[in-house]
């Protein structure tokens, strides 16, 4: 089957279950309930489960039977027809046939010949049974004028041979005037083409050749006031556009214009506005690497706002962008698909970044500005890799930073608060933190020590939180805490006592105070387990105690009275 019957002829009874034939049956041998053959969309025998349909009658005549299907839901007919046998998955068709809606409106009607081939007109109407299609049939194929109608009323005749559209097809507006012409060629386009508004006005006139646009096209303007004014022309040959095209606002106003070249291709282009000024402009030009072509983007003052070069004989390109003040505000220039040369870069808020690329990467002077024109960043690049000194700023505080050769932090790095006021210093060395190190809240350290090879060394003090609530003071080791550390309050007053192994486990006394300064819990450690005594105090005096071993409580030291019976407080005779 050509592609015209896939598209416009009725689905066929054997896939499909829109077919149905005239039954010519006058007396029809109704099935009892056991003996129902149910069928499904294609007519096959199914489980009542899964039925669309069933074989509601059925009688012999001669050639074969007449058949009567019904829908399984509404048990009204779907199908009356005559087939060789009774088997309708794989039907052989002869005679008129007739097929059915659920509501009992006839949805489509025709005729097979003896070899079950179509013959004649089939004919199929919508759901308010009127007529829809009018299909010509010779021998299965569709041939001669096919019609097609909306509420019975004729939008289309196609001229239709051995299935395929050849000649004129012909498309109608409600009240039976042409609004499309179209010539075709054993199923291509082949010819004129003409379409007119309901005034009779032509609105296009085209030409095809097997398929492909060739000659002339002109479109006019559909507004009463332009009646017959040309809004489109162009030329092709062979589906290839030639020439020159030229779209119009109105007539006489270009909206756009193009240049064709030998290959199809666009080789000049110009935008208009409704003013007549330039918005785009594309034309070949000679670009610092061989021919190209260059584009301009204006706005509606005539400002130049993207400049894009490109060029057809090696992979490179420059685009340039542009405020309304003429002010270059982007400039990205790629070549094999690796930036290089100068770049200029406008980001979110008004910033504009300089810089310089090299095959791919950021090299030599690098800057930034905000919208005032103040100076944001600056530093040096080699191959993509910061080096040397480098300020950044924004509005919450200043870095100075130094990078060795290999873009690591190597030297001094500050933070500053935009009054001036020292943050942070920290000192690196190829990338880690190696040296003083420092940390400010107002006037006062929240923060100071010293690292070796990115590791804490020696003594430091630190904040909770980065809060002058609490500091604690004590020894690093290999970036672990050891010894004996304490936590003062604001007020200076001992709150912990802390001490560490040198694998930075809880070992020995940990002993907590009151703001007051007054003890409020003493617990022995070893290596990370409580191990020894655990004592609560309540205003400084004690009130419990616990004994444990190896993080296991195994005995209840009592309340203090009991205390002197114990050899593990011996101690406190002598004090903490």
């Amino acid at each position: 089957m050509n592609n015209l019957q896939k598209r416009y002829l009725p689905l066929a009874l054997l896939t499909i279950s829109l077919f149905s034939v005239s039954a010519l049956a006058t007396s029809n041998g109704e099935q009892d309930d056991e003996s129902i053959r149910w069928l499904n969309a294609q007519y096959c025998e199914v489980d009542e489960s899964d039925a669309e349909y069933y074989l509601a009658a059925y009688q012999a005549i001669e050639g074969g039977y007449g058949v009567i299907v019904h829908y399984a839901d509404t048990q009204t007919p779907r199908l009356h027809a005559q087939a060789r046998s009774l088997d309708l998955c794989t039907p052989e068709f002869f005679g008129a046939y007739r097929s059915f809606r659920r509501d009992q409106q006839v949805l489509e009607q025709g005729e097979f010949d003896e070899q079950s081939r179509r013959q004649g007109w089939v004919t199929v109407y919508d759901t308010n049974g009127q007529l829809q299609r009018r299909i010509p049939y010779q021998d299965n194929q569709v041939e001669g004028i096919y019609s097609t109608y909306v509420d019975g009323v004729l939008v289309r005749e196609q001229s239709v041979q051995a299935g395929r559209r050849h000649g004129v097809s012909r498309d109608f507006f409600a009240n039976g005037e042409t609004q499309r012409k179209i010539e075709f060629y054993q199923g291509s386009r082949h010819g004129e083409v003409k379409h007119w508004n309901e005034d009779g006005d032509v609105l296009l006139h085209s030409h095809y050749q097997h398929g492909k646009r060739h000659g002339a096209e002109t479109r006019y303007f559909s507004e009463p006031q332009y009646r017959g004014e040309v809004s489109f022309s162009a030329r092709y040959e062979d589906g290839v556009p030639v020439s020159n095209e030229r779209d119009y606002h109105a007539p006489g106003q270009l909206r756009q214009e193009r240049i064709y070249g030998d290959n199809g291709k666009v080789t000049q282009e110009t935008r208009f506005n409704q003013d007549g000024a330039i918005t785009y402009q594309m034309q070949p030009v000679d670009t610092p690497h061989g021919a190209g072509k260059e584009i301009k983007e204006f706005n509606a003052d005539g400002q130049l706002t993207r400049h894009t070069l490109e060029s057809n004989e090696v992979n490179w390109n420059l685009r340039q962008r542009y405020n309304d003040e003429g002010e270059l505000i982007e400039r990205l220039e790629r070549k094999n698909n690796r930036t290089q040369g100068a770049f200029v870069r406008s980001s979110w808020g008004g910033e504009m970044q300089y810089g310089h690329y090299e095959n791919g990467e950021l090299h030599g002077e690098f800057y930034s500005e905000n919208s005032s024109g103040e100076r944001l960043t600056e530093g040096q690049y080699e191959h993509g890799k910061k080096v040397g000194a480098w300020t950044e700023r924004d509005t919450r505080q200043t870095v100075t930073s130094e990078y060795n050769a290999e873009g690591e932090l190597h030297g001094v790095r500050e933070v500053h608060s935009p009054e001036g006021n020292l943050i942070t210093r920290e000192t690196y060395a190829n990338g880690e933190l190696h040296g003083e190190y420092v940390r400010y809240q107002g006037d006062t350290i929240v923060n100071q020590g010293h690292y070796e090879q990115g590791q804490r060394q020696g003594e430091w003090i630190f904040s909770q939180f980065n809060s002058r609530e609490r500091i604690e003071m004590g020894e690093f080791k290999d970036n672990r805490r050891v010894g004996v550390w304490r936590t003062l309050n604001r007020h200076g007053h001992v709150v912990h006592i802390n001490q560490f192994d040198d694998q930075s486990r809880p070992h020995g006394r940990q002993i907590d105070f009151q703001d007051t300064g007054a003890i409020q819990l003493l617990t022995e450690y070893k290596h990370g387990m409580m191990h020894g005594v655990r004592m609560y105090f309540m205003y400084g005096e004690p009130v419990h105690a616990e004994r444990f071993e190896d993080g296991d409580l195994v005995e209840d030291l009592g309340e203090p009275d009991e205390w002197a019976m114990s050899e593990h407080l011996s101690y406190l005779k002598h004090g903490l």
